[in-house]
Parts: C-alpha cells; sequence; structure tokens
C-alpha cells in the first residue's frame, strides 16, 4: 500500500497540526486517508472527543460530522482516525474540532484538502497495477490520446 504524505502546519487554539495520508486498495474507485492532528492543549482535561469533517463542496454546512472519539495519543503525542471512502475526482477537504462532555465543539482546526492529482498518485481505479497518475499523464480525469 502507498501513502502520500501531506503535512501543514498551522497554530490554531483547537489544533497545533493536521496531517493526512492516503492509501487505497488495488481496485477503488475511492481511497481512505488517516487523519493525525495534536490534541487541544488549553484544555485536554474538558475534551471528551473529536469530530472530523470532510467535505467536497464549498462549505461544511450539512456535513455530518464522524465521531473519531478520543484516540490514544501516538509516541509523537498525535492522535489519528481512519476515514474511508473518499471519492476520487473532486478536492476533499478535511478538518477537525474538539468537543466537551456537553457535545459543544470548539475551533475549527486548520483545514487540508487533497485534490484529484495527490489521490491520484496513489489510487489504482482500474486495478491494473499502475495508478491514476501514472495513466492520466495530464491528471485532467479524461482518457486522453496516448494515455491509457
Amino acid at each position: 500500500m502507498q501513502r502520500l504524505f501531506i503535512v501543514r502546519h498551522f497554530c490554531s487554539v483547537a489544533l497545533a497540526a493536521l496531517m493526512l495520508s492516503l492509501a487505497a486498495p488495488a481496485d477503488a474507485d475511492a481511497y481512505q486517508a488517516a487523519i493525525s492532528w495534536l490534541p487541544v492543549a488549553s484544555s485536554t482535561a474538558e475534551t471528551a472527543g473529536y469530530n472530523v469533517y470532510v467535505r467536497q463542496g464549498s462549505d461544511y454546512q450539512g456535513v455530518a460530522p464522524m465521531d473519531a472519539g478520543l484516540p490514544v495519543a501516538d509516541a509523537n503525542g498525535a492522535l489519528q482516525f481512519q476515514v474511508a471512502g473518499i471519492p476520487m475526482g473532486p478536492t476533499s477537504w478535511f478538518m477537525v474540532r474538539s468537543y466537551s462532555a456537553g457535545g459543544i465543539e470548539g475551533p475549527r482546526s486548520n483545514e487540508l484538502s487533497i485534490d484529484y492529482a495527490s489521490a491520484a498518485s496513489v489510487v489504482d481505479s482500474d486495478g491494473d497495477g499502475l495508478v491514476d497518475a501514472e495513466e492520466d499523464i495530464n491528471l485532467n480525469g479524461s482518457v486522453d490520446a496516448g494515455e491509457t
């Protein structure tokens, strides 16, 4: 399984960093991303869990959160959650919010995106052993002359 890492740092009240790791099965129209973040520092005792939001549209309105719960931190202190079934093609945006025991969410984390070109470097949507980026040379999502 190949992985692509996208890391950006942004200081926020909610999170210090959000990282994405992509992976895809051999035959996929979708891919999965490992979302990693640092826990809320200012109110860790009050944090009951985290919600992960994934959107393909212009905003998060109407997007149901995925409850990541309160993951156990890894050796670097980061928390992680797997998001599966992310569709190939549209750009997907990710952000995380902590929540209290009463369900009140904290501030938004920084936001990261995965576009078609990034996903195509790990996804083999037709299962022929070549990732989509090797077949769609110009990364336009169409089979053009000279592409397989």
